[in-house]
Formats: structure tokens, C-alpha cells, sequence
């Protein structure tokens, strides 16, 4: 299974507005912030989890999803 790579960009928009290091982020994810610019990118489900947990690593913050969230336009 694969998802759209649009949580990805927003989530990368919202972390350089918390003033994460989006690239150590984006390194550990294996993904480059070239590669956030296609409009096609689709990432493997598993990759969501692995995504999460390294934001949560970087961050040192059990509860970063919460922070992020409310800087996503939903």
C-alpha cells in the first residue's frame, strides 16, 4: 500500500514553522526535499510510522504530532 505524499509537504511546512530540523528529518526518512515538490509522490504506508517515529526522535517530543497538527491547513 502507498499514500499520497501530500502529508508529507504540509507536514514539512509545518515543521520549519516549529523550527525543526527538517532536513535530520528528512535524512532519516531517506527522502530528499527535492523529492517533496512532486505533485506524484506516493510513499509506502509503512513509511508513515518510520516517519512519525523519527520526528518524535529528533524533536524529543512524545507529543510532536500535536504540535504539528495544529499548524496543518485542514
Amino acid at each position: 500500500m502507498q499514500d499520497a505524499g501530500v502529508l508529507l509537504r504540509i507536514a514539512y511546512e509545518a515543521m520549519k514553522e516549529l523550527d525543526i530540523d527538517v532536513v535530520e528529518v528528512l535524512s532519516r526518512c531517506n527522502i530528499s526535499e527535492d523529492v517533496l515538490n512532486d505533485k506524484d509522490l506516493r510513499t509506502p504506508n509503512l513509511a508513515q510510522a518510520h516517519f512519525w517515529q523519527v520526528l518524535e526522535d529528533v524533536t524529543k517530543d512524545p507529543n510532536i504530532g500535536i504540535s504539528l497538527s495544529k499548524r496543518l491547513p485542514v
